[in-house]
C-alpha cells in the first residue's frame, strides 16, 4: 500500500501575521465509492451551496461545533452532511474542497462521518477549469511519491474524490438529496443504489444529462435544477414511503432561512446564498435546531 503524502495549504484571507495560517491535509491512499445508506445516530448537521466561500464556511462549522479554530474535527461519531454546489467560480473553491476533502478522514477517527451529496453545480462543472487552477500550497512533506508531481496533479485528485460521491443518500430515517426527486422516481423501482450509478458516469456529463433516467431522478423533464420535491403533502408522503424515511432534507431552492414543511416531512436548508450569513441544521433526535453563522441557535417547531 502506497504511503501518503502531506501537504500545507495557505488559508484564504488570512492574516499572514498569524502562525495558524495554514492546514494540513493527507492524501487518501486510495479512493472508494461512497455507500449509499448509513446507520443515523449522533446527531446530523446539514449546510447546502457553500458556493466556494471558504470564510464563511468555516465559520458556519465552527458555530455548529463541527470543526475547532484550528479546523480540527470535534463533531465525534456525529455525520456532517453537504449538499453539494461547491463547486462554483469562486477564487476559494479549491481550498473549500480540500477542506471537505481532509475533514473525512479527521471524522472518521472519531467514529463520524462526513457527506458529500453533489449538486448540479459539480455535475455541470466537474469537468470545468478548476481542474487547472492551484490554491496557495504553503509545503509538501515527501513520505511515498514525489511531492512537486502530487501538488501539481492536485486538482485532479480532487476530480477523482468528486467522482466517487454520490447523489441522494439515506442516513437513518432521513432522506438527502441537492435539488428534489421527480415523481417519476416512484415508478422507476430503482434502489437508492441504482440511482448513485448514474452519478458514476460524470466522466461525460453532456451524456449524463442525455439519460433519460436522469429526469426520473431529477424534477423538470431532466433538469436537475427543478423545483424539488416542494409540491404537495401527499406526493411527499409516497416518497417517504417508497424510500422508507420520516423526512427528506434538500437545498431546492434559496430561502432567507431554513424551512420545515408539512410537519418537518420536507426541510429546505438552501441559505447560502447569503452574502451575510448562511445557516445550518442541527438534528439530533427528533429536535431541529437552527444554527446560524450570525446568531444564537434556534429550535424549530
Amino acid at each position: 500500500m502506497p504511503e501518503k503524502i502531506e501537504i500545507s495549504l495557505q488559508i484564504p484571507h488570512a492574516d499572514p501575521n498569524k502562525q495558524d495560517r495554514f492546514f494540513s491535509l493527507r492524501l487518501k491512499r486510495e479512493l472508494i465509492n461512497e455507500r449509499s445508506v448509513f446507520k443515523g445516530g449522533g446527531g446530523m448537521f446539514v449546510i447546502s451551496d457553500v458556493g466556494g466561500d471558504f470564510q464563511k464556511f468555516c465559520k458556519i462549522l465552527y458555530r455548529g461545533k463541527i470543526i475547532d479554530k484550528q479546523l480540527n474535527w470535534v463533531f465525534k461519531e456525529g455525520h456532517v452532511i453537504i449538499l453539494g454546489n461547491c463547486l462554483e467560480d469562486n477564487e476559494d473553491v479549491l481550498e473549500c474542497l480540500w477542506l471537505i476533502y481532509s475533514l473525512e478522514e479527521k471524522a472518521e477517527k472519531m467514529n463520524g462521518h462526513l457527506h458529500f451529496i453533489l449538486g448540479d453545480k459539480e455535475i455541470k462543472n466537474l469537468n470545468g477549469q478548476w481542474r487547472f487552477r492551484h490554491p496557495q500550497y504553503a509545503k509538501a512533506e515527501k513520505v511515498g511519491r514525489n511531492a512537486s508531481t502530487v501538488l501539481y496533479d492536485g486538482s485532479n485528485e480532487l476530480w477523482r474524490w468528486l467522482k466517487t460521491k454520490n447523489l441522494i443518500e439515506k442516513i437513518g430515517h432521513t432522506l438527502f438529496v441537492h435539488g428534489g426527486l421527480s415523481m417519476r422516481v416512484l415508478y422507476g423501482a430503482r434502489t437508492i443504489e441504482e440511482i448513485n450509478s448514474l452519478a458514476k458516469t460524470l466522466g461525460n456529463p453532456k451524456s449524463l444529462f442525455k439519460s433519460p433516467t436522469i429526469g426520473d431522478i431529477f424534477p423538470g423533464n431532466g433538469n436537475i435544477e427543478g423545483e424539488g420535491v416542494r409540491s404537495d403533502e401527499d406526493q411527499v408522503n409516497k416518497i417517504l414511503k417508497r424510500f422508507k424515511v420520516k423526512r427528506i432534507v434538500s437545498g431546492y431552492q434559496a430561502a432567507e432561512k431554513i424551512e420545515l414543511f408539512y410537519a418537518g416531512k420536507l426541510i429546505n436548508v438552501h441559505t447560502g446564498h447569503m452574502e451575510e450569513h448562511s445557516d445550518g441544521l442541527l438534528i439530533k433526535g427528533r429536535h431541529f435546531f437552527r444554527i446560524k453563522s450570525n446568531g444564537k441557535p434556534e429550535e424549530m417547531p
